[in-house]
């Protein structure tokens, strides 16, 4: 079972326990009917919820001094779910940002003190401080690629951000 949550991102259901990973399928449910999807859903953000804001395990220099780049890798949940979580994401503020699904439960986050309201100028800054880059190699050179796509977020919405031209 899965929700397209972001273009090109799709959010699946997992149960872990005792650091063992199932996928929550649709047959599963089936053998459950006492429980239907979107409750599935809500207790699922629930649980992450309780186990609360994950702070970043990294944060790096980029090439502009004006941005820094926030690397979240956590083993305890795919660390993508607290971003897609809007109780959960209130925590990072509301200036806009740039986020990277990069690998599985790691996730890039670029933050700016200068400007990042337009279009223009969130693909001014995913090319010159290097997290387009940087978002590229981390699929290529570490395990468990995801995508190299990277995400705009601002106002708590997210949406793809195409290639400065």
């Amino acid at each position: 079972m899965s929700a397209e949550r972001l273009p090109g991102l799709r959010e699946m259901y997992l149960e872990i326990k005792d650091e063992l990973t199932k996928v929550i399928t649709a047959g599963m449910l089936e053998l459950n009917p006492d429980l239907r999807e979107d409750e599935l859903r809500k207790i699922a953000y629930r649980n992450l919820r309780r186990a609360g804001w994950q702070e970043p395990r990294m944060r790096l220099p980029t090439l502009l001094d004006s941005c820094r780049l926030e690397v979240y890798m956590h083993d305890t949940h795919p660390a993508e779910c607290q971003f897609l979580d809007p109780e959960l994401n209130k925590r990072l503020g509301r200036n806009p940002y740039l986020v990277a699904f990069t690998n599985r439960k790691t996730v890039m986050v670029l933050r700016a003190d200068e400007e990042m309201e337009t279009l223009r100028q969130a693909q001014r800054l995913a090319e010159e401080s290097g997290f387009r880059t940087m978002a590229k190699r981390s699929v290529a050179l570490m395990p468990s690629p995801v995508s190299d796509r990277v995400y705009w977020v601002r106002d708590g919405k997210a949406g793809l951000l195409p290639p400065l031209k």
